[in-house]
């Protein structure tokens, strides 16, 4: 389990990296209570900058090569509404 959550961090950070969004996003987040639920998901941010984001880690080369790696069974983008006011933030949930 601590490869594929450091080859997980691993796979984000190297698009993280590789893309012109060089800041905070998208961050990978696998804690204990997500990998015991078999899960993990990654931060995408935002608005329309989750909204442009997402799609481009789930087609990265090193994420792609990671869920391969790992046999992950699913991968889908989730829009999470807080509160009414704000803005809707853009996640990727993995489950493997």
């Amino acid at each position: 389990m601590a490869d594929m959550k450091k080859d997980f961090q691993k796979a984000v950070k190297a698009f993280r990296d590789g893309s012109k969004y060089h800041g905070e996003y998208p961050k990978a987040m696998m804690t204990a209570q997500q990998m015991r639920k078999g899960t993990a998901t990654i931060n995408c941010g935002r608005a329309d900058f989750g909204k442009e984001l997402a799609p481009q880690v789930l087609a990265s080369e090193p994420f792609v090569a990671w869920c391969v790696a790992y046999n992950i069974k699913t991968v889908q983008v989730e829009i999470i509404k807080e509160a009414s006011y704000m803005k809707p933030q853009y996640q990727i949930r993995v489950t493997y």
